[in-house]
């Protein structure tokens, strides 16, 4: 077998998450990211790699994230939801994109936290839940469309 046989062969391996430049994926994250390191063109950094589900074919696989902006999205979304781990959550992940080094993620959490976010103990003793995120906004374009 020639190198580039085995470069096909490998790439082609089940087990990772992949998405092409133009793909849209639902997952469950099944474990919490641990760190490693990846080497590529003689250059180490930093790697997360977490086991996730694909919804569509019941396949769990790896996601091994290197992309500064992926790490960036999947900690805004656990700030924005107040949540100290993913394990559990669904995502849905869309990429859009020319080719591979221009793929650009789009994550976003699909089912709410459930009983995970956590209220300031005056909303909780006044019997108030907190808001759904963006109603503020939508009830003052209503206001503005009156």
């Amino acid at each position: 077998m020639n190198v580039f046989d085995r470069m096909y062969e490998e790439g082609n391996k089940s087990g990772y998450l992949k998405m092409n430049p133009t793909d849209a994926k639902t997952i469950q994250i099944l474990t919490d990211p641990v760190e490693g390191v990846n080497e590529f063109q003689g250059k180490s950094r930093a790697e997360f790699k977490l086991e996730v589900l694909d919804l569509k074919t019941q396949e769990k696989l790896i996601w091994a994230i290197r992309q500064k902006g992926v790490m960036q999205q999947m900690i805004a979304i656990m700030k924005a939801n107040r949540l100290q781990t993913l394990v559990g959550q669904r995502l849905q992940l869309n990429t859009t994109g020319t080719d591979p080094i221009k793929k650009a993620w789009f994550i976003q959490l699909l089912q709410p936290p459930q009983g995970q976010i956590l209220t300031s103990p005056g909303m909780a003793a006044q019997g108030q839940t907190p808001p759904v995120a963006g109603q503020p906004w939508i009830e003052s374009q209503k206001l503005g469309a009156q």
